[in-house]
């Protein structure tokens, strides 16, 4: 036997007499099938955009939000986007020179907020602070003596509050609602059809059940008790296996302790890089393992294309 053929063989035995991948090469497996489900989920997400969305109104609902923030002169206009005046301006002096025009445009302009008298209400509060003077007609300036951070404290309050009651309005609130849920549930939609392709339909239809990544790094899963590569049965095990902890779980879990949500991510980097065979839980689970054949050991459908013989115990 060759000399590398002896190398791989004479390491450590976790299972099967196929060498495995270090560790940092399956973290790079990993990150690149990630990216390729990603690109996959944007190019579908793209797709979903330009038909389907249509389809419930979404053009239209975005352009009645656009319209409600533009009117209500509470944001900032960026080019195509509207951003808040804390995001739009780094710059404290900046920022105070916006607030109170931006405010009171809104507060005697909008419909509601004029019924409501919302103006009164945002001056009074000025008033409280004892932070501006009081004029004969009633006007109010700021006091010369204050310090500019209390007025900065104030006015982002006003501010916060002033978007609470835009974002309170019926028509942004069902507008923005539906316009979250079509894109989420078609988001949810692309990410398990980008997973399905990558994890499920390319593996079935290569020859030794890879990804695209694995397929780059030439590493492969097999039947760790057999040495053999994935049945189609194991495959689809796997992928569902791998959805159930990796996406499922974690999801249910940060619905009820959000700082729980990576477990089941620190689970597998542990049981992958400290356990004795070095498996991840869905490896546990379908009784599979990766294995490199970088240096010289493939294996095709079902069986080794060569058989090795087993070496010799070394004195």
């Amino acid at each position: 036997m060759n000399k590398t053929l002896e190398k791989v063989f004479n390491k450590q035995n976790k299972g099967s007499k196929y060498p495995q991948p270090y560790f940092i090469t399956r973290f790079g497996i990993a990150f690149i099938d990630l990216l390729i489900v990603a690109a996959i989920t944007l190019g579908m997400q793209l797709l979903f955009k330009n038909t389907i969305f249509d389809v419930f109104d979404y053009s239209t609902k975005v352009e009645e939000l656009r319209e409600i923030a533009k009117n209500s002169g509470l944001y900032v206009i960026s080019g195509t986007s509207y951003v808040e005046v804390d995001k739009a301006y780094t710059e404290a002096k900046d920022r105070l020179k916006e607030y109170d025009p931006r405010i009171t445009y809104f507060y005697t302009h909008n419909d509601r907020a004029i019924k409501e008298n919302k103006i009164e209400e945002f001056n009074n509060a000025k008033i409280v602070t004892n932070f501006f003077d009081i004029d004969s007609d009633g006007n109010l300036t700021p006091k010369e003596n204050i310090d500019d951070s209390y007025f900065i404290q104030f006015y982002e309050k006003q501010y916060g509050l002033a978007l609470e009651y835009l974002m309170a309005d019926s028509t942004y609130i069902i507008d923005a609602s539906d316009t979250f849920l079509i894109f989420v549930l078609f988001l949810l939609l692309s990410i398990s059809i980008a997973n399905i392709i990558s994890y499920l339909v390319v593996p079935l239809l290569s020859k030794k059940k890879q990804t695209l990544a694995q397929m780059l790094f030439k590493v492969m899963v097999v039947d760790y008790k057999k040495d053999l590569a994935m049945t189609n049965k194991q495959v689809v095990i796997r992928f569902f296996s791998i959805w159930l902890f990796e996406y499922i779980i974690p999801v249910l879990v940060f619905t009820r302790i959000q700082m729980l949500s990576l477990l089941p991510l620190l689970i597998t980097i542990a049981s992958t890089g400290f356990t004795k065979k070095n498996l991840a839980p869905h490896e546990f689970i379908t009784g599979t393992m990766s294995v490199s054949y970088r240096e010289g050991v493939p294996i095709l459908e079902g069986k080794p294309e060569i058989d090795i013989p087993d070496l010799p115990p070394q004195e």
